[in-house]
């Protein structure tokens, strides 16, 4: 796998430090086929990757269409990102070209933008994955940990009192028993 040069998609990033990954978005970046190397501040796509892109711009996808459908989430890179690199991708567009492969719908895992939601092989996250991932969802995957977390408490509530409810009836047969040993006094 390759990466054409200069194209690290990092301008945005370093530029105006705006935009840095954490180490787990890293991860799954790092996980995309269309990603070459990434890293907090800088991502390098594959060269079939934006040929790929620019023969299905030339056919009327939007860049931001094209990157989502790549598990590339304009909420997670930034679309600043998306623009500067579609911008520099066509001013080399003969160039890049020269990559484009018969088969390259591959590159988007979320459906190919062409048979609209054809699925393909990722070796990348699925899209409730990316969805945490993206800054804007946090509070709705919080929101999956609480209720998660609560149903559990809810559970473990439940066994502990049916133990208590065990516990206190071997205690009151006990004390019964040694009521009747002391004579009726507890």
């Amino acid at each position: 796998m390759t990466t054409l040069p200069g194209d690290d998609g990092q301008s945005d990033a370093t530029a105006s430090g705006s935009r840095s990954f954490t180490p787990e978005q890293v991860r799954y970046l790092g996980s995309l086929p269309a990603v070459s190397t990434v890293g907090p501040n800088r991502i390098r796509y594959e060269r079939g990757f934006a040929a790929a892109c620019l023969k299905r711009y030339r056919q009327g996808a939007a860049p931001t269409e094209l990157f989502r459908k790549a598990g590339l989430e304009p909420e997670l890179i930034g679309r600043k990102r998306i623009e500067r690199c579609f911008f520099r991708w066509k001013e080399r567009e003969s160039a890049i070209l020269r990559y484009a492969q018969e088969d390259d719908g591959w590159y988007f895992i979320h459906g190919d933008v062409r048979t609209k939601g054809a699925k393909t092989e990722s070796k990348g996250a699925s899209v409730g994955e990316v969805m945490w991932l993206v800054p804007g969802s946090v509070r709705d995957r919080v929101m999956e940990q609480l209720v998660s977390y609560n149903e559990m408490l809810e559970r473990e509530n439940k066994q502990l009192r049916e133990l208590l409810a065990e516990d206190e009836g071997f205690r009151a047969d006990n004390m019964t028993r040694r009521g009747d040993l002391t004579g009726g006094v507890r």
